[in-house]
């Protein structure tokens, strides 16, 4: 089944709950594109792009109501996001459904006890996906 290819700027759409973490993205996620083909101009985005993906972002946890803060990346595709290399020695990435996706706490969020105790920094994982800006070129 074809889907829609990943472009150069395309955005990323993350659930909020990485268990047990509440993540709130800083700014609007986009994922770039380093393929050699274009579509409308803009580069097809190529398996291992995805791995460029680092993200700011804050976050909350039970008993932890004061926001702290980490990074979010995207750990693992789905195989419905990667289209087998045809002509070219790239695969392509595919809109697809949901990616796995890791959140890393740098700055841990706070209780509100006195005195405040820091949350423990330990990964999450939560999930994601691509949201195309192009509706016709598909492969797969």
């Amino acid at each position: 089944m074809s889907r829609l290819v990943v472009l150069d700027g395309d955005a990323l759409l993350f659930a909020p709950k990485f268990s047990p973490c509440n993540v709130t993205i800083m700014g609007a996620p986009k994922i770039k594109g380093t393929g050699h083909a274009t579509v409308t101009g803009k580069k097809v985005c190529i398996l291992g792009d995805e791995h460029r993906v680092r993200l700011t972002a804050t976050y909350i946890s039970p008993g932890f109501p004061t926001p702290g803060q980490g990074t979010v990346t995207i750990l693992r595709l789905a195989s419905d996001q990667i289209a087998k290399p045809h002509k070219s020695k790239m695969s392509m990435l595919l809109k697809g459904k949901w990616f796995d996706a890791l959140f890393t706490p740098t700055t841990p969020a706070m209780s509100t006890s006195v005195p405040p105790a820091p949350a423990p920094l330990v990964p999450c994982k939560g999930k994601g996906q691509f949201i195309t800006t192009q509706i016709f070129t598909t492969a797969g």
